[in-house]
C-alpha cells in the first residue's frame, strides 16, 4: 500500500485503456473514482481514435492522448509524448506488452498500477489481483494500493440534449407511432461465438410485436447493414432499420427513448446501462458476470454445458453454445422484463 503523503503528491496522471469502444466506456466508473480521490490532479487518458467518443466528453478526463497508430514509428512518437509530460501516476489498464513497455521505458519514476498475474507484471511497481467481476468494477481494483475502495458506479457517457431531441424527432420520420414501446435490437457481432442467430432475433421481434405492440429498430455498425437487411427479408413491416448508420452518438441518444435493448455481447449493451435502459443479452463464449451491469434491469441468458441459465455462478462458469438459447427463453425473459419496466415507468410519474 502507498502512504497517504506518497499519494499527495499525485498532480499528473494518465489512464490507459485502448482500442474496444466497450472497455473504454467500462472504465469510466474508475475515471470518476481516481477523479475524486485527486479532484486538482491533471487526469489524461491514453486511447485509440475509434474508441474516443466514448471518453472525449467524460467530465473527470482533462486531455486525451490518442495513439498514434503509424507502426513502430507511431511507438517512438507516443513514447516522447508520455516521456515529456512526466506523468507522477499510471493506470494501465490494457495491460498488453506495448503499454507495459510503453509505461516502464517513458516513465521509470511514475507509480505504474496494473494487474498480476502476467508475466509482464514485474514492470510496473504494483499489481492487484483480477476477479471475475462486473467489468466496470473489477477495473477499479487496480486502485487498491491507493487505499481507493471499488464503487457500484454505471458506466458514463455524455450526450446533448439537443442531440436526443434531434434522434427523437429523427425517429418519428421513420414512421414510429407514439406510445408503442421501442425495443433497439443488436443482431450483429463480429465474433459468431458471441452471436445470435440472426433469425431468431426477427422471430423475436415479431412475437414482442404481437404480443406487445412494440416498434423494434435493428441497429448496426460498419459493414453491417446487408447483414441486418438479409435477416429481416420477412419480416413485418413494423420492424425499422435506420436508413442511415448512426454513429456513437446519435446510437446513445436512441438509447436513451428506448424501453429496452436487445443483443450480442458488444458495445451497445455498455452505451444503454450508461443512458439507464434495461438491457437483455444473449451470452455464448462471454462472461454474463464481467459484463452484465448488476442491477434488476440488466438481465441476460447464458449458454453453458448444462443448460441455458440467467443466473451464473462466477466461480463456476464455463463458456457454451449460444445456439442453445432458445426462441422461447429469449421471448419469456424480453416480455418480463419489459413489462417490469413499463409498469416501474408508470409508478414512477
Amino acid at each position: 500500500m502507498l502512504s497517504m503523503a506518497a499519494m499527495s503528491d499525485f498532480s499528473r496522471i494518465l489512464i490507459l485503456q485502448g482500442r474496444e469502444i466497450g472497455d473504454v466506456l467500462l472504465s469510466t466508473p474508475l475515471v470518476r473514482v481516481v477523479r475524486e480521490a485527486f479532484p486538482k490532479a491533471r487526469i489524461d487518458y491514453y486511447v485509440e481514435p475509434q474508441a474516443c467518443p466514448m471518453i472525449e466528453r467524460n467530465p473527470h478526463i482533462d486531455r486525451l492522448v490518442t495513439r498514434d497508430q503509424t507502426g513502430g514509428s507511431g511507438f517512438f512518437s507516443d513514447w516522447k509524448r508520455l516521456r515529456h509530460v512526466s506523468y507522477d501516476l499510471v493506470i494501465d489498464l490494457l495491460f498488453n506488452s506495448r503499454t507495459a513497455i510503453l509505461c516502464r521505458s517513458a516513465l521509470p519514476d511514475a507509480i505504474r498500477l496494473s494487474f498480476a498475474g502476467r508475466w509482464r507484471s514485474q514492470w510496473y511497481s504494483h499489481v492487484a489481483p483480477i476477479e471475475e467481476l462486473y467489468a466496470g468494477f473489477a477495473k477499479q481494483l487496480v486502485l487498491v494500493p491507493l487505499q481507493i475502495v471499488p464503487k457500484r458506479y454505471r458506466p458514463e457517457l455524455v450526450i446533448e440534449d439537443g442531440l436526443v431531441m434531434s434522434i427523437a424527432n429523427e425517429i418519428n420520420g421513420w414512421g414510429i407511432g407514439a406510445g408503442n414501446p421501442l425495443v433497439v435490437i443488436d443482431m450483429t457481432h463480429k465474433d459468431r461465438l458471441r452471436r445470435w442467430p440472426a433469425e431468431r432475433y426477427r422471430q423475436l421481434a415479431d412475437q414482442l410485436v404481437e404480443k406487445r405492440g412494440v416498434v423494434a429498430i435493428f441497429v448496426y455498425g460498419p459493414g453491417e447493414e446487408s447483414y441486418v437487411r438479409d435477416a429481416l427479408g420477412g419480416g413485418p413491416g413494423t420492424h425499422i432499420i435506420p436508413p442511415r448508420q448512426l454513429d456513437l452518438y446519435d446510437l446513445a441518444a436512441l438509447l436513451s427513448l428506448a424501453d429496452l435493448l436487445i443483443g450480442n455481447c458488444s458495445a451497445p449493451r455498455h452505451i444503454a446501462v450508461a443512458q439507464q435502459t434495461p438491457t437483455l443479452v444473449m451470452h455464448g463464449a462471454s462472461s454474463p458476470i464481467r459484463f452484465t451491469f448488476p442491477d434488476e434491469w440488466n438481465r441476460y441468458l447464458a449458454a453453458t454445458p448444462g443448460g441455458v441459465t440467467t443466473a451464473v455462478d462466477a466461480t463456476a462458469w464455463v463458456p457454451g453454445d449460444i445456439r442453445k438459447i432458445s426462441l422461447e427463453q429469449a421471448l419469456e425473459e424480453a416480455i418480463r422484463l419489459l413489462d417490469d419496466w413499463v409498469i416501474s415507468a408508470k409508478r414512477s410519474r
